[in-house]
């Protein structure tokens, strides 16, 4: 059971990094794009 727990664990702190990862990725593009936008205006 001790495997088990430390396996949720794993698994849980994987899930936390995919997200924030997934959030940085998507506030780099909203970034990039709103620079794009202003460098063309």
């Amino acid at each position: 059971m001790g495997e088990q727990k430390d396996l949720r664990c794993f698994d849980l702190s994987y899930l936390t990094a995919c997200i924030i990862r997934s959030y940085v990725v998507t506030f780099l593009i909203w970034h990039w794009m709103k620079v794009k936008n202003l460098g063309h205006l």
